[in-house]
């Protein structure tokens, strides 16, 4: 028997019966195998993972099944940490809880090969001894396969495909990866569940373990029918579970009643009207689009379902944490009725384009005047990123090491180690107020990835060891960056700042989630607590005009406001070299030396030498970047300003003439040029005294150096809006057919230009 459920006009759902004599009732025995990741990046959740493993695995797991754990890693680092234990005694739980305490420790990085091969021998043992039970798999990992060629993976996966009856592949936390994981899914016929933490993976594992499994040999379906996609799915028990479609032909469990995929024609006959049956495998589909990245086609069911509550949740569900939330939540009402249509049933209501977002945010409060940030107020709650630096302080760098094994003799050995004496010290920094709120004015894009920071500038002063100028501390500064968003991911649950009634006026009037911190003795509100998780991160205005146009047009604004900086930089240094000179006048040169040796100038405040800590995992990042050829780093102003000079390049009412001889990264550098060069030939100039012109020059500098750094600002937030909405929506520019299509040739400010827009995924180690 054949159904379908009409969309639109050339889209369809398709239900097709699979075993249309479904009669296997009998729960199998089951062998559960739990294959879990235990690489650097998960060593936070481990404990909480062996925990309960040891107090619950007796309690779910029913008699006569069997439980086999697989830890893995890296390259050959995989193990089977106990196999086919059936917990029939205290001194087998004893056992077993042991091996889970030594084994499932952090180690190393992360690789799916090994863990799967051993799988396969599980199988293969298990079956002879055990020939009427069923394999049930549980395949956990917080990465990305970084060892072996992807197809080694499929092959040994469809090794497995008729052995493992049921098999969930849990995508844990936010750095994994979604397509591979939903496509090993697929190959075996299995469930694909994300989750953000072990509170959401719990009771994935428990439910998993403790139900039971019927059916018996996998068979191969046909579906006759032209389909859409290359998957199908079936819902079983509350599990959604994906299939590929290979030649017209999906394999599925003998208990499995009906399977369900797309097509653009109708097929069989139309179910219609309110069927709670009917919602079931809507909720589904939704679920299985979302997870194929397929939004837009998710969409479109759910002006037939009518639910407006998930449609506006799904509608800014732009990045995988916010995507993944509405995964969750949607997987719940294929499991619970009760859940479904929170707002009640209902045509849909098309959401604004241009919903209010964090990008909005931000921006706003960089120009809300004297709107402070407070990372200290017990409601801010950080999440480090990436690798930790540490001060080297008395120990000893690579480079040092390197420098002490070259020397050649015991008197040269001996000068380095006098060297790094001086230099290798213990450092403290005291921060002056802990409980200071700083500007929310410095935001820093990350010009490849989808990374917003702020960056404070913080007083206090750095704690000094003992040392020949008896110099005990001394006031100083720090710089520090806090990532709000890290690759998609909003890094900050909550952000305070302090209360203003422009900034509750603009939360209330653009409905924002915020709440008002009154002060416990005058009861006057002192912070606004800003709920960042509720706001998307982009809308759909942002992703529908993508436009590698523009991008191009503002990457060649930055790379102007660049060229201009660089050169005002270096003349900068031509009269006002940095230097510590207020250490020089209070300590004497001497001793500003030896603190700039130690990472402390009034300059550059505190900045000891630091290396990274040693990397535990990685983690894969989706970066764009712009490449203008002819730009790939800008030269040195003195050669820039020698070649002028040496072909006579000068301007014509202000702009460049005769700029045959310059390449495109000199005619930017040389606009800077000419403008300084400018001030010292005007009469008013020459006119002043030595030190006047001084005075003059160093104002010039600085005025623009200011106006450059403003200008970036604003240009680097217009960039990342396209940048950030292009990986978080995984689309392509809306010039381009295909993500084949990258390079863009235009004509701006008189340069033939040629761009190449490089998306690519890079490993960053954590």
């Amino acid at each position: 028997m054949k159904k379908h459920v009409k969309f639109e006009e050339n889209y369809y759902l398709a239900v097709q019966e699979a075993n249309n004599n479904v009669t296997v009732n009998v729960t199998k025995k089951t062998n559960h195998i739990l294959v879990v990741d235990v690489s650097g990046s998960m060593s936070s959740d481990l404990p909480l993972i062996r925990t309960q493993l040891k107090n619950k695995l007796s309690n779910l797991m029913k008699d006569g099944d069997t439980i086999s754990i697989v830890w893995f890693s890296g390259r050959n680092d995989s193990g089977i940490l106990k196999e086919e234990v059936e917990v029939k005694s205290l001194k087998t739980l004893t056992d077993l809880n042991d091996a889970i305490d030594r084994w499932l420790r952090p180690i190393g990085m992360t690789a799916f090969l090994k863990p799967l091969q051993l799988v396969g021998q599980i199988v293969e043992r298990i079956k002879k001894n055990r020939p009427d039970s069923v394999f049930s798999m549980i395949f956990l990992t917080d990465g990305y396969n970084n060892d072996c060629p992807w197809n080694d993976v499929v092959t040994t996966l469809k090794s497995l495909e008729s052995d493992i009856t049921s098999s969930t592949f849990v995508e844990y936390g936010y750095y994994a990866d979604t397509q591979k994981l939903t496509q090993m899914a697929s190959i075996l016929g299995g469930e694909k569940i994300s989750t953000s933490d072990f509170d959401e993976y719990e009771p994935v594992f428990d439910k998993k373990i403790s139900t039971g499994l019927n059916g018996g040999k996998k068979s191969l379906i046909e579906i006759t029918d032209s389909y859409l996609y290359d998957f199908a799915f079936s819902v079983s028990n509350g599990s959604v579970i994906l299939y590929n479609i290979v030649d017209g032909k999906i394999m599925v469990g003998s208990d499995i009643k009906e399977i369900y995929f797309f097509s653009d024609h109708a097929i069989g006959e139309k179910k219609t009207g309110v069927d709670q049956e009917v919602d079931t495998f809507l909720y589904a589909a939704i679920y299985v689009l979302a997870d194929k990245l397929l939004n837009d086609d998710a969409e479109r069911i759910f002006y037939a379902l009518g639910d407006n509550y998930y449609y506006q949740v799904l509608f800014n569900a732009f990045g995988k944490q916010k995507l993944n939330a509405f995964k969750t939540a949607i997987k719940e009402c294929v499991i619970d009725e009760t859940k479904r249509f929170p707002a009640g049933r209902a045509n849909i209501v098309k959401v604004s384009d241009n919903a209010y977002c964090l990008m909005n945010l931000f921006n706003d409060l960089g120009n809300l005047e004297n709107c402070l940030f407070y990372p200290n107020q017990k409601d801010f709650v950080y999440n480090r990123i990436g690798r930790k630096h540490v001060a080297t302080g008395s120990q000893l760098s690579d480079k040092d090491k390197l420098r002490l094994s070259e020397a050649k003799n015991v008197e040269e050995a001996n000068l380095i180690l006098e060297e790094l004496k001086e230099k290798n010290v213990d450092l403290n920094f005291v921060v002056t107020n802990s409980n200071a709120g700083y500007p929310v004015t410095d935001l820093v894009w990350n010009e490849k990835r989808a990374n917003l920071s702020i960056r404070i500038y913080i007083d206090g002063k750095a704690i000094l060891p003992t040392n020949k100028f008896n110099i005990n501390e001394i006031g100083t500064f720090r710089y520090k960056t806090y990532t709000m968003i890290k690759d998609g991911i909003v890094n900050v649950d909550k952000l305070p700042l302090n209360y203003s009634s422009e900034l509750e006026t603009l939360l209330t009037e653009k409905s924002v989630d915020f709440k008002v911190v009154k002060n416990l003795n005058t009861f006057k509100p002192e912070y606004i607590v800003i709920n960042l998780n509720r706001l998307p991160i982009i809308n759909k205005g942002m992703v529908s005009s993508i436009s590698a146009v523009e991008l191009a047009k503002q990457e060649w604004e930055l790379n102007k406001l660049q060229a201009d900086a660089k050169v005002y930089g270096y003349f900068k240094k031509t009269f006002d070299p940095k230097e510590s000179k207020s250490f020089i006048e209070m300590l004497g040169q001497e001793a500003a030396d030896w603190l700039k040796t130690i990472g402390i100038t009034d300059y550059n405040g505190y900045a000891p030498v630091s290396i990274l800590a040693e990397s535990t995992d990685c983690y894969m990042s989706v970066n764009l970047e712009t490449k203008i050829k002819g730009l790939s780093s800008l030269p040195k102003v003195e050669d820039v300003i020698a070649k002028l000079i040496a072909n006579k390049i000068n301007t014509d009412n202000g702009k460049l003439k005769d700029v045959k001889e310059l390449k495109i990264s000199e005619i930017l550098m040389s606009n800077a040029i000419i403008k300084y060069q400018e001030q010292l030939s005007s009469d008013i100039y020459k006119a002043l005294t030595e030190e006047q012109q001084k005075e003059v020059l160093k104002a010039y500098v600085t005025s623009k150096s200011s106006e450059v750094i403003k200008k970036k600002r604003i240009v680097m937030g217009e960039i990342s809006k396209i940048k950030f909405s292009l990986i978080l929506s995984k689309r392509w520019f809306k010039e381009f057919i295909s993500f084949d299509e990258n390079t863009l040739n235009l004509k701006l400010d008189g340069q033939d230009l040629n761009f190449t827009f490089d998306l690519s995924e890079k490993q960053e180690q954590i």
